[in-house]
This record gives C-alpha cells, structure tokens and sequence, in this order.
C-alpha cells in the first residue's frame, strides 16, 4: 500500500489532489488506485468534486 495523504477539507483537495493523483499515475507502482475521502460536511468535502481532480484521475484510470 502506498499512500499519498492529502488535507481533505477547504480548497486544499482541489489544490493538491490532482499532482499527487498525477505522480501515482505516472509512477505505475499499483494496480488499483482508490481515491478516499471520510466523513464531515458536504462543504468541507466539496473540493473533492472540482474538475481538476476529476481530470487528474482519468488518465490513471486509462492507463491501469
């Protein structure tokens, strides 16, 4: 299991996701890629539904 934590709340997600999801695409390390986010409010956890995220995720998915 290789893990790339990332801050879940605010903009952070949107911020940062996308090179991590990007840099675990690239590096080929796994089979299956599991994107993870926990509990809280729906405004907290909005930032997981921003299209750079969603674009970064697509190639990995492509790719494995």
């Amino acid at each position: 299991m290789i893990l790339y934590p990332t801050p879940v709340q605010a903009r952070a997600p949107a911020r940062r996701s996308p090179p991590l999801l990007r840099a675990a695409g690239a590096r080929a390390e796994v089979d299956v890629l599991l994107v993870c986010r926990g509990g809280g409010s729906l405004e907290d956890l909005w930032a997981f539904n921003d299209e750079a995220v969603a674009r970064a995720i697509a190639p990995a998915r492509c790719r494995w």
